[in-house]
């Protein structure tokens, strides 16, 4: 018996084995900046 895995962020069925997101939730995860990419973000602002 095969369970399916929910998105961890949105309860979402058909979460990735790897991530544990679904593919919008994934979509999402990869547009943002995280953590201490920032600081060279705001390296190039300024």
């Amino acid at each position: 018996m095969e369970r399916e895995t929910k998105c961890i962020e949105c309860n979402g069925f058909d979460a990735n084995k790897e991530s544990g997101l679904c593919d919008a939730c994934e979509n999402i995860e990869l547009r943002k900046i995280n953590g201490l990419l920032y600081l060279p973000a705001i390296g190039l602002i300024l």
